[in-house]
């Protein structure tokens, strides 16, 4: 039996894909509040029939699928190490980082770990949900294979600082207009990388996807600054044939000391009013944003 307190979650980066964390890796923690939201192996058994019998004979097992999901409350940039390729801020074409998980638990028969090897992260949000609400990290992505363990591998487990407050986060465009009203934010990368495989029951690599990046925010609404940009640039007052991109800028900070950012050029996608006939609430502005040309902050 298990209990508050029992378990163990750290991850250190690998050398390359299943190939080992070194001798001396750092192992360290995602956050705080860390939550494992799926941490799924699947062995894909594919039944064998016989014509003469209406029962399965026997399973296949086929090609090892792996899914983790790790969500955390943010106190640094080091998840940066996991989603980005090109130096830990940037995107570039080629192999992705990858990671090995370590999730252990202490139990009254002794300990497990299951020791999660080519993680590949695919997916991340980073969520500010109002001034009241802990800025949010999530992970999701396929990992190559796992062992199970007797022992809880990391010995020290390096840990960021302090969390970031949603009266942290800032959310600003062309050069320094800050939306002052800010009610939520998400960024969101999709396509970080994806799985290669050949003849084996593990996959070979792990390479950069297709990277989509967006931004939904919702803000009070209080000039048409931003509306103008979705009719196509500053200043428009009617549908423009072309929508122009903006230079934004979305910022984590502690005490005004930057933890984690992101620079990005935005381009506005949607649009929409809520609450225009509501004296019980004021009217917001919701707006979906496409993003490229993403630099965030350097975890070194």
């Amino acid at each position: 039996m298990s209990g508050a307190g029992s378990a163990s979650l750290a991850w250190a980066p690998e050398t390359n894909y299943l190939s080992g964390v070194g001798d001396s890796p750092t192992y360290r923690d995602f956050g705080a509040s860390e939550t494992v939201d799926a941490s799924e192996l699947s062995r894909n058994l594919l039944e064998i029939y016989a014509p003469d019998d209406p029962e399965t004979q026997s399973f296949l097992a086929q090609n090892l699928g792996g899914q983790l999901d790790v969500s955390f409350l943010m106190r640094d940039d080091d998840y940066h190490r996991l989603i980005f390729s090109d130096g830990f801020t940037g995107f570039a074409s080629g192999l992705a980082p990858s990671a090995e998980v370590y999730a252990g638990v202490n139990t009254a028969s002794g300990t497990t770990e299951r020791q999660f090897r080519g993680w590949s992260p695919a997916t991340a949000s980073i969520s500010y949900n109002g001034p009241t609400e802990t800025v949010r990290v999530t992970l999701s992505g396929a990992y190559g294979t796992e062992e199970r363990n007797q022992s809880l591998t990391p010995g020290v487990i390096d840990a960021g600082g302090d969390e970031v407050p949603g009266h942290g986060a800032s959310l600003s465009f062309a050069g320094g207009s800050s939306v002052s009203k800010l009610q939520s934010a998400t960024l969101s990368f999709e396509g970080l990388s994806r799985l290669q495989r050949g003849p084996q029951q593990t996959p070979v690599d792990a390479v950069v996807g297709n990277v989509s990046t967006s931004v939904e925010m919702q803000s009070l609404y209080e000039d048409p600054r931003l509306y103008e940009r979705v009719l196509g640039s500053a200043g428009a007052s009617t549908i423009e044939k072309t929508v122009d991109e903006v230079a934004a800028s979305l910022e984590f900070a502690v005490e005004g000391s930057t933890v984690a950012s992101y620079d990005f050029q935005a381009a506005p996608d949607t649009y929409d009013w809520q609450d225009l006939v509501n004296p019980d609430n004021d009217l917001t502005e919701s707006i979906t944003w496409r993003g490229r040309a993403v630099t965030g902050s350097d975890p070194t």
